[in-house]
This record gives C-alpha cells, sequence and structure tokens, in this order.
C-alpha cells in the first residue's frame, strides 16, 4: 500500500511557521516577567494620610512664615525634595537679608504659606485624592475659627503629590485657591521663588 507523500516545502513551512509562534510566546513572556518583576507595591501610607498628618504639624505648631529649623525636619519626611530646596534656599535668603538689613523684615517672615489664608487654618478637612500614576492631588477644605464675628471663616485649597524614589508619596506643591482679596495666589512653588530679595 502506498501512503500519501508530504511535500517538503510545506512541512518546513509548518515547522517555521511553528518555531515562529513559539519563540513570540516566549518574547512577550520575557518582556512581562521583568515588567511584573519592577512594578512596586502601592505606597504603604496614603496620600490623604500624608496631607493630614502635615497639616495637623502645621496647626499644632503654629507655623507661620517659613518654619523655623524643628518644624523644617518635623515636616522634612512629607515633603518632596523639589518643596524642600525652596524651602531651604527661601530659609537662607532670608537668614542673608535679615544679616545685610537687620532694620528691615526680611521676606517669609509672616503668613501662613501652605494655604491661602494669611493666618493659616484651625481646622480641616482632607478630600478623596484623585491618582494618576505617580501623582495625585487632594482638596483640603480648612476653616479660621478666630475671626472676630464668632463665624468660622472657609476655603479651599488643592493639595499636589507624588511618589518619589523611595516609593513614598510625598507634597510636592500647594495650589492656592483662595479668591478673597489678599488671598494667596498661584502655588507655593512660586511664591518661595518670586519673594526673594533683590
Amino acid at each position: 500500500m502506498a501512503f500519501p507523500r508530504t511535500d517538503d516545502s510545506t512541512q518546513s513551512r509548518a515547522l517555521a511557521a511553528r518555531a515562529f509562534s513559539i519563540a513570540t510566546l516566549l518574547a512577550l513572556i520575557l518582556v512581562a516577567l521583568p515588567a511584573a518583576a519592577v512594578r512596586p507595591d502601592p505606597p504603604e501610607i496614603s496620600p490623604e494620610k500624608v496631607v493630614s498628618s502635615f497639616y495637623e504639624l502645621c496647626i499644632k505648631e503654629r507655623v507661620t512664615g517659613l518654619p523655623t529649623d524643628d518644624q523644617f525636619e518635623s515636616m522634612r519626611e512629607m515633603l518632596s525634595d523639589d518643596i524642600l530646596g525652596l524651602l531651604a534656599d527661601a530659609r537662607m535668603e532670608q537668614a542673608e537679608f535679615a544679616r545685610e538689613n537687620p532694620d528691615e523684615k526680611p521676606p517669609w517672615i509672616e503668613g501662613d504659606l501652605f494655604s491661602s489664608l494669611f493666618e493659616g487654618p484651625t481646622s480641616f478637612t482632607v478630600g478623596a485624592a484623585v491618582i494618576e500614576g505617580d501623582r495625585a492631588t487632594l482638596t483640603v477644605s480648612f476653616a479660621d475659627d478666630g475671626t472676630d464675628d464668632g463665624k468660622p471663616f472657609e476655603w479651599k485649597d488643592d493639595v499636589l503629590l507624588i511618589i518619589d524614589v523611595n516609593n513614598e508619596w510625598k507634597i510636592d506643591d500647594i495650589e492656592y485657591r483662595g479668591t478673597w482679596d489678599f488671598a494667596s495666589r498661584g502655588r507655593l512653588s512660586e511664591a518661595l521663588g518670586s519673594n526673594q530679595p533683590e
């Protein structure tokens, strides 16, 4: 009995197609494995907790103007490298100005830098964070209970955070949203840069 002869070229094409499929599958696996291996877990501390801890510190310590040495150290772990750098530069500029102009008020000496209101808040409520990749934005509702008429003055500001190299949320900027006369405008990063002495 004669068996049908298999065409060598057909068999070769089938083997090549199978080999290509296997190679493609292996390549996909090899690409996916490193990506899965380096993807970090979400930060242990949420952006909401970081912001809450920061403003609890600000209110407890009654931070006004640039933070003192002790305040600066206490808030260091909650702030990004960029904001820490701006604060450190401003502190040096302030000290230099005070040395050179002993009879003048140096910049950043008073007023709340971390919210729209000069007097700062006496209480706050942190909203839910909107997270996009390694960045987050959340709105903080503030109140100042120390008004003359006894009615709390309320406003909102936005806090911007990033995930740093240690996979931790850090406050990277604050967007002032106050709309009243003499409210702080723009962002914290701009305020720290724009008020530098001549």
